[in-house]
């Protein structure tokens, strides 16, 4: 059988993701291979007539990106 040394698992955190991800770690056991998660932050949805700062616009998207690191940092100890 064919020996894998890093596998990639993306997730966006949904029950079929959360699956993918277990099986991926399963894989990475079997093979004693490195795994990276792969989760890509949404940008932030902007309704017509919604006015932000380029501040509060950075503001947002950086608390964003520390809760969904933390999400993932959470999956990878997992």
């Amino acid at each position: 059988m064919r020996r894998f040394s890093r596998v990639v698992a993306a997730t966006d955190f949904s029950e079929f993701s959360e699956r993918a991800v277990q099986r991926a770690a399963r894989i990475v056991k079997q093979h004693d291979a490195e795994m990276h998660l792969l989760h890509v932050v949404r940008p932030l949805d902007l309704y017509p007539g919604l006015t932000l700062t380029p501040d509060e616009f950075g503001h947002n998207d950086l608390e964003l990106q520390q809760a969904e690191q933390t999400r993932v940092e959470a999956v990878a100890t997992s």
